[in-house]
């Protein structure tokens, strides 16, 4: 993180409360039992235990301000599936180095399940995907990859965590954010 602006012993206020902000979003996502998150889950209507699916519409402009930062520490985030409840099958990074709906948009695109969670079609054996047309050869070869890829899953009692790429420890630290561009 630039902690001085232009090298005028200024501080940068925005990249310092970017990474503030930035912070929200791993405690969000560890304090399930906290009072302050069931306030915000009641007050936002955010039923969805992920923070990236979370809508922005009707928030106060702190909220909005954790929204907005969360658009841009996603990219340094990855889940760690454990019971699979939490993380997006399609959406969300989890197994490779982008979401599987990036890696395999021709597949995603014509999948009945969208939106869903891996505990919702992985059971640690077969993928429960269904598709609103049928495969040629071509698009047979195509599913075998993401197929491949979630074969090694298991899933397990444990819930879901969020592990930040940018630091060897995998937790979130402000001088690791400065990696992303806000």
């Amino acid at each position: 993180m630039k902690k001085y602006f232009g090298g005028l012993g200024i501080l940068n206020l925005r990249d310092l409360n970017i990474s503030l902000l930035a912070s929200w979003i791993k405690r969000y996502q560890l304090d399930d039992l906290k009072i302050w998150k069931q306030v915000i889950q009641y007050k936002y209507d955010a039923d969805d235990p992920s923070i990236f699916a979370l809508p922005e519409v009707q928030t106060s402009p702190f909220w909005k301000g954790v929204l907005w930062a969360r658009r841009a520490a996603k990219m340094g985030y990855r889940w760690q599936v454990g019971n699979g409840k939490t993380v997006k099958f399609w959406e969300n990074q989890w197994i490779g180095n982008a979401s599987l709906a990036i890696m395999f948009w021709d597949i995603c695109i014509v999948c009945n399940q969208q939106n869903v969670s891996v505990h919702e079609v992985w059971d640690g054996e077969e993928l429960k995907l269904s598709f609103w047309r049928g495969f040629n050869l071509r698009f047979m070869a195509q599913w075998y990859d993401p197929e491949h890829l979630v074969a090694g899953t298991v899933l397990s009692d444990e819930h879901d965590s969020l592990i930040w790429k940018l630091h060897q420890s995998g937790c979130y630290t402000s001088q690791s954010s400065s990696g992303l561009m806000f």
